[in-house]
């Protein structure tokens, strides 16, 4: 009895699979086809026919043929039956065919007529297609590249109204990479964290190629902790799909050149070597050379230029480069491997290829920021000055079109070493200045993608738990009324075995227990889908737990903020003392050393909060003594100065220490350099002391030479008090200076936690 059961089951699911497969189902509608009567539902067989041989795995050229026979015919008895909709949808496909076999000129032509009728007659869901469909007509150039994005946005819009959430959520996905392409890394980031969500609320087979351009991008923007979470993640992803193909050999590639970015470079190496391992399967020569130029440039970074410029050589004569892409990031390589070589005229001619290159595919081309950078590199090192200012001008007017802060910083970084080497020294300072407030910016923004990522993805395991949940609930419901659907059978067959003969009885009886059967291992399985849902409800306990995990992570994650702000000043210091060694003017040397100073404030601030368990609030009497001893150690007079200390136990936040800090630098330092002249001694006293609650009065004062007659501070022009006053502004302190006798600097001002305190309903907080 078992056997015969088992019989009938084999061949019912036999069927469904034959029912499935794409051959049946082009089969089974044109059986259909030649049944139907010429109305609207033959154009829909028609039209349903046609895209499955479009999209036919393995299509042939006759495949494509064979649609557009079916999409003409659809198209015509749509005109006669006046169905719009049926006409504008063979249009499409004609279109799809078209460009699969190569006229694209015709296929734009047919998705013109698609996108007219549509719109005439406001079909919306259509109109996304459209869209989506003439994005394919477009190359990766910058003007190209534009008009992807331009027209992507539309279909999105189309997508998210219709409710289309696959289509919507790959359209996302293409979205993020082409803002890439154009180096509009933040939005890029925004657009690929929608698509994730919507990847993984569906359940997408693809999502590895999310976390892929997740991980690229945040490396990108300088987040390589992001970056190598996600492209651990594209891998493990893509791996328990079974790929193999040249998308795992592109999320290998990127892993690598986080692992680069990280210092990593025997790890870096060995993801660089898989991808090149699948390249070399696919014998794909664009990702070879690739890859291979990613090896090489690995090799440089070691110390082994030599190594690279061999391996280098292989590849490029085993596979020469025959597209521009190609072309040109192997010419740069060659050139940046005889530049760490110092082989100048070798470089010369690879320098030379590349520009020729890059004004044939276009100057404004997505990615040519970084060809630029490779050029200017080559030329500063080589000499050619007034070549190098000439492609820092386009550079930077190429970097402002496409947005590109990071590029940007550098191109001032290289404008600052251009300046600096041609005695050019105020343009310099300006370039270093706004070199250091782009990669401030860019540290903060990266910050702040990671702590929104930990919120985001706090919200979608809730989610997950939640979806989960109600998952469970629906198959207990469906288990139910299968339970109640077997009971019915049951019923009834064992009314039409009373009525049968003894024979038909035995059968029913066999039945029946094989129900019953069935009955236990669907009780079973019940009880077992029970307990998972309590287990899931336990769970949820632990979200709590979780939260308080978050906040923990926040709060390290704040600490090694003001870590790695305090160690990026301590490079700008170093960098200050490099540009001070070679420099012999003495007004120069000052200005360097008075910004040194001040950086040294901001720098010593974050050591504090980085050292302490508060995060925010920094000990002003800790601070004041460690800032008062570097300033005394800075300065060497003939005749010891004294200082005479007294501060209040007092915390401030650092909105408010940062500009407190610099106050007193400028406050001391200017004592130690005009208070004392000819080698004088003399004391300098610095009080902190609370005035009422909440109010504190800072004053410094020295017993020094005092101001010059007629010196009136408030209209001064001095960088230094032009400081102070800007500062006490921000504080939203009173400065007051006084002399004779010496000079004395006093400010009365309010600590911010007390303003937030007393804050009344009706105030505001500006």
């Amino acid at each position: 009895m078992n056997l015969i059961i088992f019989a009938l089951l084999f061949w019912f699911f036999g069927q469904l699979s034959w029912a499935q497969s794409p051959v049946y189902q082009i089969d089974s509608l044109r059986e259909q086809l030649i049944r139907s009567k010429a109305d609207t539902n033959r154009v829909k067989l028609l039209i349903d026919l046609s895209y499955r041989y479009v999209h036919r795995p393995g299509e042939k050229a006759s495949d494509l043929n064979w649609a557009l026979l079916f999409a003409r015919q659809a198209i015509t008895l749509s005109r006669s039956l006046q169905y719009y909709k049926g006409e504008g949808r063979g249009y499409l496909i004609t279109a799809k065919a078209l460009r699969e076999k190569g006229d694209w000129q015709q296929g734009k032509a047919y998705a013109g007529r698609a996108l007219f009728l549509f719109r005439k007659y406001d079909e919306l869901a259509q109109l996304g297609h459209v869209y989506s469909e003439l994005t394919r007509y477009y190359s990766n150039t910058a003007l190209d590249v534009s008009s992807k994005i331009n027209l992507n946005r539309q279909a999105l819009s189309l997508f998210s109204q219709t409710g289309e959430t696959k289509k919507e959520a790959e359209l996302l996905k293409e979205q993020g990479d082409l803002l890439q392409l154009q180096e509009n890394y933040r939005q890029s980031l925004k657009e690929l964290q929608r698509a994730l969500i919507l990847y993984r609320s569906i359940s997408h087979p693809d999502v590895d190629q999310v976390y892929d351009l997740l991980g690229f991008v945040s490396t990108k923007i300088g987040d390589y902790k992001a970056g190598l979470a996600y492209g651990l993640q594209a891998v493990k992803t893509a791996q328990l799909r079974g790929s193999t193909d040249l998308q795992l050999c592109t999320i290998y590639n990127r892993l690598g050149t986080t692992y680069q970015a990280l210092g990593q470079s025997g790890s870096a190496h060995i993801c660089f070597q898989k991808s090149l391992d699948i390249a070399l399967i696919y014998k794909h020569a664009p990702s070879i050379i690739y890859i291979s130029c990613n090896i090489s440039s690995l090799l440089v970074r070691s110390g082994k230029p030599r190594k690279a410029l061999v391996f280098l050589r292989k590849i490029a004569a085993r596979y020469p480069p025959t597209d521009f892409e190609s072309r040109i990031i192997l010419a740069t390589r060659f050139m940046d491997i005889y530049r760490s070589l110092h082989q100048y005229d070798r470089a010369q001619p690879y320098f030379e290829q590349v520009i020729k290159l890059t004004q044939e595919d276009g100057a404004g081309s997505p990615g040519r920021t970084s060809t630029y950078h490779s050029v200017i590199g080559f030329l500063l090192a080589s000499g050619q000055y007034g070549s190098a200012q000439k492609y820092l001008t386009i550079n930077h007017q190429l970097c402002l079109e496409q947005g590109s802060a990071i590029a940007l910083a550098d191109n001032h970084l290289q404008r600052f070493q251009l300046d600096s080497t041609l005695g050019r020294y105020p343009s310099a300072i300006v370039n270093f200045q706004r070199y250091v407030r782009l990669r401030d910016s860019l540290f903060t923004e990266s910050k702040n993608h990671q702590i929104a990522q930990l919120e985001i993805q706090y919200q979608t395991a809730k989610r997950d738990q939640d979806l989960k949940l109600k998952e469970k609930n629906i198959q207990l419901l469906t288990e139910h009324g299968k339970l109640q659907q077997h009971r019915l059978d049951q019923a009834q067959l064992i009314r039409n075995g009373t009525l049968a003969g003894a024979f038909l009885l035995i059968l029913v009886l066999g039945v029946g227990y094989n129900r019953y059967r069935l009955k236990q291992k669907s009780n079973q399985l019940l009880e077992n889908k029970q307990l998972e849902i309590n287990q899931k409800n336990n769970s949820l306990e632990t979200v709590l737990y979780e939260k308080d995990t978050l906040l923990e992570e926040k709060e390290w994650m704040l600490k090694e903020i003001h870590h790695r702000v305090r160690n990026n000043l301590q490079i700008v210091m170093s960098l200050l003392n490099s540009q001070a060694a070679a420099l012999q003017d003495k007004a120069a040397l000052s200005a360097i050393q008075e910004s040194q100073h001040r950086v040294q404030a901001m720098a010593l601030i974050h050591q504090k909060l980085y050292q302490s368990e508060q995060i925010s609030r920094v000990d002003m009497t800790s601070y004041i003594n460690d800032m008062v001893d570097y300033l005394r150690d800075s300065y060497a007079q003939p005749r010891p100065v004294s200082f005479n200390l007294s501060i209040d136990l007092l915390a401030l936040d650092v909105t408010q220490a940062v500009p407190l800090g610099l106050i007193i630098n400028e406050a001391i330092t200017n004592a130690l350099k005009y208070a004392f002249p000819d080698g004088r001694s003399g004391t300098v006293s610095l009080s902190l002391h609370q005035v009422t609650s909440g109010t504190y009065e800072l004053t410094v004062a020295d017993d020094g030479v005092g101001l010059p007659v007629g010196y009136a501070p408030e209209r001064s022009r001095s960088l230094g008090m032009s400081l102070m006053y800007g500062l006490c502004e921000q504080l939203g302190a009173l400065l007051t200076v006084t002399s004779p006798p010496g000079v004395t600097i006093s400010l009365l001002f309010t600590d911010e936690r007390f303003i937030m305190t007393n804050k009344g309903d009706g105030d505001e907080i500006v």
